[in-house]
């Protein structure tokens, strides 16, 4: 992973609709395989490709600013969108069972911050990694109706992974019955 992106001040507008690091990286990985910037709304192309600036920063530079980024994580609360998903939520559920007791407040309500921000890979990775489990019936129940359980099978429709077809099942399931 890298640390950090340079994007110069002449192109910071177009990364103003980014919500979570997810979201960064996301644009980042696109950038390297098309050289092109891209809304995350209808992937539609600037027409302006950008470069990526190399930058060589030392280890101990590169240690201090993961540091530095999980203090801000903790200084915010545990703001999920402020690391990768994959080292946020495991290092929440982590905290939470290690009697954190802001972490145990704030592990729910970032799952259902997360699932409500329908950014796909993050909904995706919550459901694969079983995060919606800590949730009960009811909480999940309300996190279903409030993102629409139509619009969510619908995001959900090519995907094939066993998680993924169980939660389906269950929505569907959900939907008929309130109907």
């Amino acid at each position: 992973m890298n640390l950090f992106i340079s994007i110069k001040n002449s192109e910071r507008e177009h990364y103003d609709t980014i919500d979570s690091i997810d979201e960064a990286a996301e644009i980042y990985q696109s950038i390297l395989r098309t050289g092109n910037l891209f809304k995350l709304e209808g992937e539609q192309h600037y027409t302006e490709p950008i470069y990526l600036e190399k930058v060589k920063i030392l280890p101990q530079e590169e240690f201090w600013g993961h540091c530095s980024n999980l203090q801000c994580w903790v200084e915010n609360n545990y703001n999920t969108r402020l690391l990768h998903t994959n080292i946020a939520f495991p290092l929440l559920k982590a905290l939470s069972n290690a009697g954190d007791p802001n972490a145990r407040r704030v592990f729910k309500e970032e799952i259902a911050q997360r699932f409500n921000n329908g950014f796909k890979p993050g909904v995706l990775y919550l459901i694969k990694e079983g995060y919606l489990d800590f949730l009960d019936e009811e909480e999940q129940r309300t996190l279903f109706e409030s993102l629409g359980i139509n619009n969510l099978l619908e995001t959900l429709k090519s995907e094939s992974e066993e998680a993924i077809v169980e939660l389906k099942v269950r929505l569907q399931k959900l939907a008929e019955h309130t109907e």
